[in-house]
């Protein structure tokens, strides 16, 4: 849990916008393209048929055979850019008057709120899990609206796309070992919060995953999270609010990931 100063958080905005403030330098990550071409060559030769040598038949036409040109890397540098702006957020939650409640630029910043069982983090929270720590670069930005919708959306550069990949599945264990149906307590000092979560989604073509928890305490409130990798980027998201957190949470991420390569 990340702090912020705020007293009276509401729902996932604990989870996602309690945190700690100021951007720090991230490494970046070189540009790799490479295209690999492969010709066949085909030699004549002669053959005998009773006795009498004849010159082979001509060889049929040949063909290079060449392999597609690998995908760009998708680099660090600018990828903030690719995050949705708060109107674009506002349409998709139906709120208005979005405000930044929190920039962050490395996994797990200043996560202080305890969790029982402390292994539900993960399900809650963007940006945590043992993986993270191997990525190259990592952008945060969370944001609320006036009717107290939260968008928290996060997108973290890999290496090559097998980490991005990696991470996803990786990120499916974690959410695993706190179990479904599992009531989750964050201790919030004063005003503890009592979350249900529910089962875990996987979309494997598109290396997806997708949860949501639901809160005990009124009024109702969904806090749905997805993660999706595509390239070597992984793109992660959750969704605070009522009405369908689930499909805007998945909207998020689309979104974003149709600003990036294939």
């Amino acid at each position: 849990m990340r702090a912020d100063g705020a007293a009276d958080i509401a729902a996932i905005e604990v989870f996602n916008t309690a945190r700690g403030h100021g951007p720090l330098n991230r490494m970046r990550v070189r540009r790799l393209a490479a295209v690999l071409g492969v010709c066949g060559v085909v030699a004549g030769c002669s053959t005998t048929m009773s006795g009498t040598a004849r010159p082979a038949d001509p060889a049929g036409p040949t063909s290079a055979t060449t392999t597609a040109p690998t995908p760009a890397l998708v680099p660090a540098a600018g990828v903030r850019a690719k995050l949705l702006k708060r109107d674009e957020l506002a349409g998709i939650l139906g709120d208005t008057d979005m405000k930044d409640t929190g920039d962050y630029t490395k996994p797990d910043e200043a996560l202080l709120l305890k969790f029982d069982p402390d292994g539900c983090a993960p399900r809650l929270i963007v940006g945590v899990g043992e993986g993270y720590f191997k990525q190259a670069a990592f952008v945060e930005n969370v944001n609320k609206g006036a009717r107290g919708q939260v968008a928290d959306q996060a997108i973290s550069v890999w290496q090559n796309r097998n980490q991005a990949t990696s991470q996803v599945r990786e990120t499916a264990v974690d959410w695993g070992l706190c179990r479904d149906n599992q009531v989750i307590t964050v201790k919030i000092p004063d005003a503890p919060e009592h979350w249900v979560s529910g089962a875990i989604a996987s979309r494997a073509p598109t290396s997806r995953i997708s949860t949501t928890s639901q809160r005990q305490e009124p009024p109702q409130r969904t806090c749905s999270h997805v993660m999706a990798a595509q390239g070597n980027v992984v793109v992660e998201t959750s969704v605070s609010g009522d009405g369908d957190t689930l499909a805007a949470a998945n909207e998020i991420a689309d979104r974003i990931l149709a600003k990036l390569p294939q």
